[in-house]
């Protein structure tokens, strides 16, 4: 998409941006001339120039959200999920990420703002987080699975089904190693 650009031509994202609509300074002694200025900001808040005419709003035709863009510029994200992400930022004034989920308790405030993906309960009323928040994100395959080891980072998150160790603290695997057999027949030759 970029070739000689370092800005998108069509949305005016930047670069190496985290997410659609981050842009770069155009003065060009600022160190943010170099690193991206994300979105949601109208000037530089390092030197206080103001965003580019030719970058998109958050929200508007280029996507606006974090997470289900590849850094691909605006062509990055599957066109429908593009559409149905930027539907979603116009109607509710958020960027969100795909992983974020809203509380499921109707008398919290993150019932309609997001709760961040990250977290196992919600940071405001303590209310779990919901098994469908889990679907179809992190430990895509369903082989993946979690270190066992309370201490350890992969706890939270997941270890990809080819280890049979945590890359992280070398604990085994829960289920020693054990793959599951595929389930198709049986060949005869």
């Amino acid at each position: 998409v970029f070739g000689k650009h370092s800005s998108c031509p069509s949305c005016g994202t930047a670069r190496g941006a985290k997410s659609v609509g981050d842009w770069l300074c155009p003065n060009s002694a600022c160190v943010n001339a170099k690193n991206c200025v994300f979105a949601s900001k109208s000037s530089c808040p390092k030197c206080g120039a103001q965003k580019p005419s030719y970058v998109q709003s958050a929200g508007t035709g280029g996507g606006g959200t974090r997470g289900a863009w590849t850094g691909g510029g605006c062509g990055g994200m599957d066109p429908q999920m593009k559409n149905v992400m930027a539907t979603l930022a116009k109607m509710t004034g958020m960027q969100f990420n795909l992983r974020d989920w809203p509380c499921p308790n109707e008398d919290c405030v993150n019932n309609t703002r997001m709760v961040f993906g990250k977290h196992e309960s919600c940071p405001q009323c303590g209310m779990g987080k919901p098994a469908w928040a889990n679907l179809g994100r992190g430990g895509e395959n369903p082989a993946d699975w979690k270190c066992p080891s309370p201490d350890c980072v992969n706890n939270k998150n997941f270890v990809f089904a080819k280890h049979d160790i945590c890359p992280r603290c070398s604990m085994p695997r829960p289920d020693g190693g054990m793959r599951q057999r595929s389930r198709s027949p049986l060949r005869m030759r």
